[in-house]
């Protein structure tokens, strides 16, 4: 099954950023990278920080410095 994606982005001066990554994405391969052309350093991102889709390892759903 596939779902879009939502992205929670924390920047270096506290803020956060909520982004919806479309469903399509996935027809590009099992890997995506996604770039984005932001001011501020990406200190964090968590993965589906809602916890609405079903996940069976939610460990990995966040990177963070």
């Amino acid at each position: 099954m596939v779902l879009p994606l939502t992205l929670e982005l924390r920047y270096a001066d506290g803020t956060t950023e909520t982004r919806q990554l479309p469903v399509e994405m996935w027809y590009l391969g099992s890997r995506f990278t996604y770039r984005l052309a932001a001011a501020q350093q990406v200190v964090s991102v968590v993965v589906d920080p809602q916890r609405i889709y079903p996940d069976v390892e939610r460990g990995n759903n966040r990177w963070g410095r």
